[in-house]
């Protein structure tokens, strides 16, 4: 399927949960880093991670490894850790030296050394803990892993802490080994903890069988006795046993609550509110009501500096859970405080809607949207959300507003048009999505202001939202207005802006299969639009034999092939080739898209069942679509008229 959102027919779409998301993680990141800065020079520095020994190891290293199932490896490192607070000079250094020599099997001794009672013994922890050299890429990591961990040691707070989200995010659970290489031996006690409870915080989604092994889990925590590792082995036991983790976790929490309040360097308001995440979650599935509640309300004060973010996690995780009686304990609480904040009321509302309350919801929509923005972008990403979760009359809204607070030349004004354009195009509004882009179409051709505002906005979010170059926004305007033109069947008007487009960006498959379906069209218009075709699906081949790993080019192929002419089988296998080839961090968009793609190559082959299954599954994926749901309802129309056929 085209990508609908960014404008780019060559990409999917790869959008992230909400633009709010990673804006707020950058910050939450760099309020973490600015805690650790104080203590820095009390924590450990590491090289390059593992608990094994690596080939650069002595063997001494080697047999205190094999030593180690006995106790003697752990005896030896609490001799040699005594013996680095030695009076003699010589013994304090022939111990540091056998501890370099043992490196990574020597870390949890080490780093627990870190807070001895003599002072000389605690030094010499924290000074020997920077020179150990520990493996974090292992033999049998994925491509993906590979990738977070190779450099890790070698990155600020800041970035290790995003290569943990990032581990987090890898579907089946593929970062689990590596987030716990990072629980055990990350120099920082913030991004160890963080580490641990990116395993252990409940997931956004409704919840599913964990990915975690417990296996992997204690294979890679050995003897750590790290906080993080033992929050690791407890939460090992809560997926055995919900109850009985309970008494853990509370005690826990009160003594991390505790010891934040005292500016405890160890702790922070993430780590904290993580770990009342995965309480809630615990008393969720246990069907405590009270508990649930009063777990979720205390949420609400640990972060003051993030109370909206948290409220919308929140609302968001009751209601997809379907948690209703907590919703209304919660809202009966906290909606006054709500109702200070456009997008965590918008969230309410949404709530509202999924419990089967829409007088409730709409209410509290239309406060929401009387509320001003407070921040830069508030309302098109607020409006973003919307979209995504099936609002459309809230989203268009939204994006209105930012239209109408901004001119032209205005980074939001940019933004929500194009987002608005898309948007309405995709509920077949095309003359209104025309009549919102053709001023940002018309002002970007040009290297004024905003043309040059716009290529900066293009660079700045060209992993983040890929916008298209300015002449396929313009491409993009006269593909909507031939779109406005083939509902009013103004034949050769559709034609005109078609071939406006195609002349703009002659890579528009979008605009290519218009130009393909136009009705009333002669023999010359369609032998040239065959000879566009077999041109462009040239050069996505030749995209793909330069690069057989990028999924992009087998996509935009099969997307043309399929809803045009030529080999419906090679659309499939290169259809099937984009799905296998999408990153696990691209997310459902993309996913999504391929699958769209997947379920229109097989109706062109007349495999009605396959496409069936496919479009099925790219719908399940991301359901706001409408595009998709037309393309569904194409495709049951076509099976029910088939089988009504064989029943005659």
């Amino acid at each position: 399927m085209p990508d609908r959102v960014t404008l780019d027919s060559r990409s999917p779409r790869c959008t992230s949960r909400c633009d709010y998301v990673w804006m707020i993680a950058l910050l939450l990141l760099c309020a973490a880093n600015a805690r650790e800065v104080a203590a820095d020079d009390a924590r450990p520095a590491l090289k390059t991670p593992r608990p094994l020994a690596t080939s650069r190891e002595s063997a001494a290293a080697q047999s205190l490894a094999t030593a180690n199932h006995t106790g003697a490896a752990n005896d030896r490192v609490k001799q040699l850790i005594r013996q680095l607070g030695d009076p003699r000079y010589t013994a304090r250094r022939t111990a540091a030296n056998e501890i370099r020599e043992i490196g990574a099997e020597a870390f949890d001794l080490l780093h627990e050394a870190t807070g001895d009672s003599d002072p000389e013994v605690a030094a010499s922890a924290r000074y020997l803990l920077r020179q150990i050299s520990v493996r974090w890429v292992e033999s049998d990591d994925s491509p993906a892993v590979r990738s977070l961990l190779r450099d890790y040691d070698r990155q600020p707070d800041t970035v290790r802490l995003r290569r943990v989200d990032s581990l987090a995010e890898l579907a089946d659970g593929d970062g689990i080994a590596g987030l716990c290489r990072i629980a055990r031996f990350d120099r920082s006690p913030i991004v160890s903890r963080m580490a641990a409870l990116a395993i252990i915080r409940p997931e956004e989604q409704p919840a599913a069988p964990s990915q975690v092994d417990s296996e992997v889990v204690e294979r890679e925590l050995g003897s750590s006795s790290r906080a993080a590792s033992a929050w690791l082995r407890r939460y090992l036991v809560q997926l055995r046993d919900p109850a009985a983790s309970v008494e853990f976790w509370q005690t826990l929490i009160d003594d991390e609550v505790a010891r934040l309040e005292q500016n405890a360097a160890d702790t922070s308001p993430e780590i904290v509110s993580g770990l009342l995440w995965n309480l809630a979650e615990v008393y969720r599935q246990l069907g405590n009501r009270a508990a649930t509640t009063g777990v979720v309300n205390r949420m609400m004060d640990v972060h003051p500096d993030a109370i909206d973010s948290t409220a919308v996690e929140l609302l968001t995780w009751l209601y997809e859970h379907e948690s209703w009686e907590v919703l209304d304990d919660f809202l009966a609480k906290h909606q006054d405080q709500l109702e200070q904040s456009k997008r965590p009321l918008y969230y309410a509302a949404l709530a509202r809607a999924k419990q089967g309350k829409a007088d409730m919801a709409e209410q509290l929509a239309e406060k929401a949207a009387q509320i001003d923005p407070q921040n830069t972008l508030e309302s098109f990403l607020t409006a973003k959300d919307l979209e995504e979760h099936s609002r459309f009359k809230w989203a268009v809204r939204e994006y209105r507003r930012s239209i109408n607070d901004q001119n032209v030349a205005s980074h939001e004004g940019i933004l929500a048009r194009i987002y608005l354009g898309s948007l309405l195009h995709d509920y077949e509004q095309h003359q209104e999505a025309a009549d919102v882009l053709e001023p940002l179409a018309k002002s970007v051709k040009n290297e004024g202001k905003v043309g040059q505002l716009y290529a900066e906005l293009q660079r700045y979010y060209e992993r983040r939202l890929n916008l298209p170059k300015a002449e396929a926004v313009l491409a993009r305007f006269h593909y909507y207005r031939a779109c406005q033109y083939h509902q009013e069947k103004h034949w050769s008007r559709e034609r005109s802006e078609l071939e406006d487009a195609i002349k703009l960006d002659p890579t528009d498959a979008d605009v290519l299969i218009a130009m393909y379906r136009l009705p009333e069209s002669d023999d010359a218009w369609r032998e040239a639009v065959r000879k566009r075709i077999r041109d462009l699906c040239r050069q996505f081949q030749q995209e793909i034999d330069e690069n057989p790993s990028d999924p992009n080019a087998y996509n935009q192929w099969a997307w043309l092939v399929s809803n045009t002419e030529g080999d419906y089988q090679k659309a499939i296998r290169y259809s099937h080739r984009s799905v296998e080839l999408i990153p696990s961090s691209a997310g459902d968009s993309a996913g999504a898209s391929f699958l769209d793609t997947l379920g229109r190559c097989y109706f062109a082959a007349g495999d009605l069942e396959n496409a069936l299954k496919y479009q099925r599954q790219a719908i399940e994926k991301v359901d706001y679509m409408q595009v998709m749901h037309r393309q569904l309802a194409q495709f049951e129309k076509a099976m029910a008229e088939k089988n009504s056929e064989q029943s005659n």
